[in-house]
């Protein structure tokens, strides 16, 4: 191994596994020696801040954060070739002190093979070259090696795992990128990384980089971008868990590539300070998972119509967030490409059942293709239009529209459900809601039937009386109103009488009548 670094004020350290930062070196009041003074990355694992019998050494930013430690005490640390031996290449002496002993052992694999004497070298390098991927996580290296000397040993490295170390500095990161040619993705969460003197001379160690993932570093959205100059051309950024409670829109020279970007797990509370990333010329998929959103909103933009803000997004995160009004979700379809949303764990999703929450957003945000990671059929896409169009027409009607889809509705219903007219004159008025529904040469064609539900038997059957010129997929969405459900799709039968042979309803646009559905008929709702 290595020499391990000096120690100095600002050197990351581990002590029994723990990793902090030294803040004083020195002597301490009524004691002999030298004492190391570590703020710990733990808040908690200290005992004071600094301030020891009423002298203060040194601050940190917990009342609990600090110790002195004598130096003997800290573990011995690695360098990043010396934590890649260590890890894949396993070099012991034979028992008989005559040769070496080479153990490999494979990422992702617990199998061991053991070379001997001069085999050794050219299968620790034939080994290196297969090595596209390694992980250094939660190892205790502080510095980059010999110039070139991880290169060396794993020329083809792509994808890279520094998390968790005791890397202080991304001057020493880029001692270590800089002569991997390969190298695509780097991951350096949970480290305590001191801002770049000069971001931009550092550019050529990055200058491969597609993928940059900085989860629990302590940075603001300001010194995330101060860091990016460092890597401008990145496709894939990760940077949540940082505190992060505010967002600025970044200068046009960086982010002209990013792809993805994940903000997952940070305090933000407001949709404006999320739209100053609107701008981003090539963002097609956004985390915002676990934030504190409370609401959605392009006020710019009307019902209906298309924002220009997050032109090319498709992928939308909103995970376990505050949102509370259902406007919110309404508003997510005035962005032009998103098809694949998720948003359960808001608290607007679980006031219903999630069969009916599911059903009224596929109604109201057209394009999607995938909600909460699930694939959105055609069939379900058009049970869910006709549920909602069902649920809401009486509202319509109220608000000034017509059966017919004309008529000029309220304001506020047409900031509420855009999408209402568009789907009434696809799947057409309900029946048994038109204002016309109350003629008497309707009210002679309407039946009794029962419903019933045998995986339900709880809710027993249910009597109802519909028009015969019911169409099978109109009464699809009355039953989804009489029994939500979530889950398979719905699958309805009939018999003309209680003990009568069951018959599957297999057009859905014919009537019932067609069906010769009669009073006393039983329908049959399964799942």
């Amino acid at each position: 191994m290595g020499e391990q670094n000096e120690v100095q004020i600002g050197t990351r350290v581990s002590c029994d596994g723990h990793y902090g930062v030294v803040r004083y070196l020195g002597p301490v009041i009524d004691t002999k020696g030298t004492w190391i003074g570590i703020e710990w990355d733990d808040p908690n694992r200290g005992k004071h801040n600094g301030c020891h019998n009423g002298v203060q050494y040194f601050n940190t930013r917990s009342e609990t954060g600090g110790s002195f430690i004598r130096p003997q005490k800290l573990d011995e640390t690695l360098s990043v070739p010396d934590a890649m031996r260590s890890k894949y290449f396993a070099t012991l002496p034979c028992p008989d002190g005559s040769k070496d002993v080479l153990l490999m052992e494979a990422p992702r694999c617990n199998r061991i093979v053991e070379f001997v004497g001069p085999e050794k070298v050219s299968m620790m390098l034939s080994r290196g070259e297969t090595i596209v991927e390694a992980s250094l996580s939660h190892m205790p290296v502080d510095r980059a090696g010999d110039l070139g000397e991880v290169a060396q040993l794993v020329p083809n490295l792509r994808y890279l795992d520094l998390s968790h170390t005791l890397l202080a500095t991304w001057e020493q990161v880029a001692e270590v990128t800089r002569p991997m040619s390969r190298l695509i993705s780097l991951n350096l969460s949970k480290n305590v990384l001191e801002l770049p003197k000069s971001a931009a001379e550092l550019r050529d160690a990055f200058k491969t980089l597609r993928q940059m993932v900085l989860r629990d570093v302590g940075y603001s959205w300001d010194q995330v971008l101060q860091c990016a100059e460092m890597w401008p051309w990145v496709e894939d950024l990760v940077v949540s868990l940082n505190g992060i409670d505010l967002l600025r829109t970044p200068p046009d020279s960086l982010f002209g590539q990013l792809r993805h970007l994940s903000l997952q797990e940070n305090p933000i509370a407001s949709w404006d300070t999320v739209c100053k990333l609107g701008h981003l010329p090539k963002l097609e998929q956004l985390t915002l998972a676990d934030c504190d959103l409370t609401s959605i909103a392009f006020p710019e933009t009307a019902p209906g119509e298309k924002t220009p803000l997050f032109a090319n997004l498709v992928a939308l995160n909103l995970r376990n967030n505050r949102l509370e009004e259902w406007s919110s979700l309404v508003e997510l379809d005035k962005l032009a490409r998103l098809d694949d949303l998720i948003v359960n764990g808001n608290p607007v999703t679980v006031r219903e059942r999630r069969h009916v929450t599911r059903s009224l957003l596929l109604a109201q945000l057209g394009n999607l293709k995938l909600l909460d990671r699930t694939e959105i059929s055609k069939m379900e896409r058009r049970e869910a239009g006709l549920f909602y169009v069902n649920r809401v027409f009486p509202l319509w009607i109220q608000c000034g529209g017509t059966a017919e889809g004309e008529g000029t509705p309220t304001a506020e219903f047409t900031r509420l459900h855009p999408r209402f007219r568009a789907l009434l004159k696809v799947y057409g008025a309900p029946i048994e809601s038109s204002p016309n529904a109350v003629q008497p040469n309707i009210m002679n064609q309407l039946i009794t039937v029962e419903i019933v539900a045998p995986q339900d038997p709880d809710k027993g059957s249910i009597r109802k009386r519909l028009p015969v010129s019911m169409t099978v997929e109109k009464l699809k969405a009355v039953v989804m109103q009489l029994f939500p459900r979530k889950g398979s799709r719905l699958r309805l039968s009939f018999a003309h009488s209680e003990q009568g042979k069951e018959s599957i309803f297999n057009k859905e646009r014919q009537s019932l009548h067609f069906y010769d559905i009669m009073d006393g008929s039983r329908i049959y709702v399964r799942w």
